[in-house]
């Protein structure tokens, strides 16, 4: 649970008051607990909470009473730790300064980018104009079924090419000589979606070529893979890649107009803030 809580989530406490004043600072709801001039309100482990309630760890009973009294007695805890690490003077240490100093910045940057996107508008006549420019893009590969049977010897698989040719069932033939691991499932790949992940990430480059130049319920020639085994596909089915319509596409290409107008937004601000800034960069001591 303490891991869970010092590195899940992003829940910050209320603000301390001004050095001096020892009233409880500003909680939202009812004070649930304090420790020196840090207080946290009801409605603030509230929504603590909600930043916690998809952690594996403690989702399942984050409703419940005693979870979360344990939850509360852990924040007080670090609290405690936290108060009395600064009395000793920890607080004024070169690397926890620089790390404190490190997360300001980037939650400064992150709070700026919200506030940046925050008015971003992306209209239909935009999502429709980006949509006929590149409704490829949203296009469903195609996908063949494809069966193979695989071999240690040439021999094997011309044996086997002749019973196929003469009617036998690929499946069958599969099942009884193939040494892949589809051999239980009669050669079976099932519906490969023919894409460039595919292409390059699954087999060999002459394994998809075969694949590829053949027609619906066509069979290939025994051809040597690059393991070094003999190999037999058919192409039992063929279906073709079609356009997705607009209506299933507009919620992601309303995102990512939004974050390419937010990236527009913000490299233009970059650009004209360094401009009232001393920033200076030394690419090349990195070549």
């Amino acid at each position: 649970m303490l891991c869970v809580l010092m590195f899940g989530c992003n829940f910050a406490p209320p603000p301390r008051p001004e050095p001096g004043n020892t009233a409880v600072p500003s909680v939202k709801g009812m004070l649930l607990a304090r420790v020196n001039d840090w207080a946290i309100g009801t409605r603030d482990f509230e929504d603590m909470l909600n930043t916690l309630k998809d952690s594996p760890q403690l989702g399942e009973n984050i409703s419940e009473a005693e979870t979360q009294k344990k939850i509360l007695q852990e924040i007080v805890n670090q609290q405690i730790l936290a108060e009395e690490a600064k009395r000793r003077g920890m607080h004024e240490m070169s690397d926890i300064r620089q790390q404190v100093d490190a997360y300001e910045s980037t939650l400064l940057a992150q709070r700026f980018i919200e506030e940046l996107q925050a008015d971003i508008v992306v209209t239909p006549i935009e999502i429709e104009t980006f949509y006929r420019a590149n409704s490829m893009l949203f296009a469903e590969p195609e996908r063949r079924k494809v069966r193979e049977i695989v071999v240690r010897s040439q021999s094997k698989a011309q044996d086997i090419m002749m019973d196929l040719w003469k009617g036998s069932n690929f499946a069958t033939q599969a099942r009884l000589n193939s040494v892949a691991e589809t051999r239980g499932r009669g050669g079976d790949l099932g519906y490969v979606v023919m894409d460039e992940n595919t292409l390059r990430e699954k087999k060999f480059e002459k394994y998809w070529q075969e694949v590829m130049s053949k027609k619906e319920g066509e069979m290939s020639n025994v051809f040597r893979g690059d393991d070094g085994n003999y190999y037999i596909i058919l192409v039992e089915d063929i279906r073709e890649g079609k356009e997705k319509p607009l209506s299933e596409v507009r919620d992601t290409i309303r995102t990512h107009l939004t974050q390419r107008k937010l990236l527009k937004r913000r490299d233009d601000l970059i650009h004209e803030a360094k401009q009232k800034m001393d920033v200076e960069i030394n690419a090349e001591l990195l070549d």
